[in-house]
């Protein structure tokens, strides 16, 4: 008798919940970016929900310390470098047959956008190109 490979079958659910893109990008531009806090709270909620060992930054943590003087900006760059590797962890271990994110641009592209914003002083076009990295970065994420 031959022996069948059986394999399980993919959740039925994806691990996180999509969000709609388009109105990501207005919500974002409506509030002046602050809808960024609230979409990288409930973002940290979900991975650590669906993968607890992703990572070891809780929702609160994540956006409150962003507001402390000084250290904000340093806890900044750990954020889009722990994210985006926190959801590609997630992905792993819940495999949806999609490609994993590519952790590495999402961070390029959100801190280029924070450094673009950071420069918007020098020239206005600054913040323009500022908006659309952190955008990009920030719509890869979600869609992943």
């Amino acid at each position: 008798m031959a022996a069948v490979a059986t394999t399980a079958p993919p959740p039925a659910h994806p691990a996180g919940k999509q969000r709609s893109l388009g109105l990501m990008v207005l919500w974002m531009l409506f509030t002046c970016n602050i809808y960024w806090l609230f979409w990288l709270y409930k973002t940290y909620k979900e991975v650590r929900v669906h993968s607890p060992n992703a990572t070891t930054v809780t929702p609160g943590t994540a956006v409150g310390f962003l507001f402390i003087p000084v250290f904000g900006f340093f806890w900044f760059i750990r954020i889009v470098v722990n994210l985006p590797r926190a959801i590609r962890s997630m992905q792993a271990d819940h495999p949806q047959g999609e490609p994993l994110l590519p952790n590495a641009a999402v961070s390029c592209l959100l801190l280029a956008g924070f450094l673009f914003n950071l420069l918007s002083s020098l020239h206005p076009a600054m913040l323009l190109l500022g908006e659309a990295f952190l955008l990009s970065g920030l719509l890869l994420a979600q869609n992943a």
